[in-house]
């Protein structure tokens, strides 16, 4: 019997561990007879494509981009030389495969053969109670936000829809591009679970935001370029406000940094894995400008040994996370920066849900800004390699919006009325100071009314009535 369930055992950490969609993406190979065509805005694609000896197999119209198809003894530079000559054509790229080769994490996908099969008040415990994650802030930042309105897309290889913490997703936040359908259910594989892990992260930190899940991997754990650039333009048009990323890829890609820059611009915050390969080297798209890359810590705030440096913003709980499996297990842990991205992701939507109008670049800096820097074994000093700004603070990030607390506590000061009245009268803020820290009412502008309102914060009454009546609702 022991044999058994020592048998049962490896072949279920094979099963689940076998390759995270985050762990590092082994560098692309081009898919022979496919290209990628970037059509200028005014052109048309049946203009363009007549006569040019390529089939058309999909598009990504917000992008302008075309998947078409060749003979495939036919070598892709050839193809784009001839392309080039074509007007319309802004340029051509090849269509690369995204595989990966190997789990970077040691200790991964343990299935909780004790949990329960259900999820009732605050059991399991170990889910909602789980000290890693609540070292971030998250039970304090819950009580002032959490994720009302906010839609978080889950760019993934799935997720298992029957799961009581997931069996409430429907459409229209739901696709499914390797099979073409609205139903992104999990394929048994190498990669089963870790979407539905990811998900249950991000339930856990921000519980009232609404999923949306995209299956962009097969269940070897294999995606293109042009099926990633598709999810995250698929995530911007359906209403995405953020985009978790537990993927990526050691070698920069034209098309994934248009697909991440669009979405930055449409005012989606984006956050991805800087991998566990446990090099410095950069991974993408966490390494992109705009794009939150997140590190992985363990309990005591030391960074993992497989979280690469060089792509971090920040850093988040990553070790032996306790979150969703798919049928049969339910519960387990894993660890990885996949998940340390889903944390950050949830904090994002927990800020979005109090400033909707916050965007992506403002997120990042606040996310910055507001991260812990004095750790259980030292002082971070930013922006380090591993660490980025330091330890995600989800408490500090909310707190930012309800200055009265602080006011009470004694942090609001007469500094801070100084530094308002001169962002007022000159519109410039000090480098060292946070514009959404200083515009007290959140409106998007700093002004007179914030001026009043650190007078009364200041100098007010205790019974003073609620100042913050009459701040933008999302």
């Amino acid at each position: 019997m022991t044999t058994r369930i020592c048998v049962l055992r490896i072949l279920i950490t094979l099963l689940i561990s076998g390759c995270s969609v985050a762990d590092v993406c082994a560098d692309s190979n081009d898919l022979p007879g496919q290209a990628v065509v970037q059509l200028d805005r005014h052109s048309s694609a049946a203009r363009v494509f007549r006569g040019a000896g390529v089939t058309v197999l999909d598009s990504v119209p917000g992008l302008g981009l075309y998947l078409v198809s060749f003979p495939a003894d036919i070598p892709i530079e050839r193809k784009r030389a001839a392309l080039a000559r074509r007007p319309g054509i802004l340029r051509t790229h090849p269509n690369r495969s995204l595989k990966l080769v190997r789990p970077f994490q040691v200790e991964v996908g343990w299935p909780d053969d004790d949990a329960p099969v259900f999820v009732s008040g605050e059991q399991p415990a170990s889910y909602y109670g789980q000290p890693s994650v609540l070292s971030i802030g998250l039970d304090s930042a819950h009580t002032l936000s959490q994720g009302d309105g906010v839609t978080i897309a889950i760019i993934d290889n799935g997720v298992d829809r029957t799961h009581p913490l997931l069996d409430s997703l429907s459409a229209p936040l739901l696709n499914d591009l390797v099979d073409s359908d609205d139903d992104p259910s999990e394929v048994p594989g190498a990669l089963y679970g870790h979407g539905t892990f990811t998900a249950g992260l991000i339930r856990l930190a921000a519980p009232a935001a609404d999923l949306m899940v995209i299956r962009a991997f097969d269940s070897s754990g294999v995606s293109t370029i042009f099926t990633i650039s598709q999810a995250i333009s698929w995530a911007v048009d359906n209403g995405a406000d953020v985009i978790n990323m537990s993927f990526g890829t050691s070698v920069s890609n034209g098309l994934l940094e248009l697909a991440c820059s669009r979405a930055i611009q449409a005012g989606v915050v984006l956050v991805a894995a800087v991998g566990n390969a446990g090099t410095t080297q950069p991974v993408y798209p966490a390494a992109y400008n705009g794009v939150i890359g997140v590190g992985a810590i363990d309990t005591l705030d030391f960074i993992a040994p497989f979280s690469n440096g060089n792509s971090a913003d920040v850093c988040a709980p990553g070790i032996s996370l306790y979150s969703a499996l798919p049928n049969p297990w339910l519960w387990g842990t894993w660890s990885g920066t996949s998940f340390s991205a889903a944390l950050v992701s949830a904090t994002a939507g927990l800020v979005l849900a109090l400033s909707p109008e916050m965007a992506p670049l403002d997120v990042e800096s606040h996310l910055r800004s507001t991260a812990d820097t004095n750790l259980a074994w030292g002082a971070v000093i930013p922006p380090d390699l591993y660490y980025g700004y330091g330890r995600i603070n989800a408490w500090t990030a909310v707190l930012a919006f309800q200055p009265m607390p602080a006011a009470k506590s004694g942090v609001f000061t007469v500094s801070d009325v100084r530094l308002i009245a001169e962002a007022c009268a000159t519109g410039y803020v000090r480098g060292n100071s946070s514009a959404w820290r200083l515009d007290l009412n959140h409106d998007g502008v700093i002004n007179r009314a914030d001026l009043e309102l650190a007078v009364r914060l200041l100098f007010g009454p205790p019974d003073d009535p609620d100042p913050f009546r009459s701040r933008p609702q999302r």
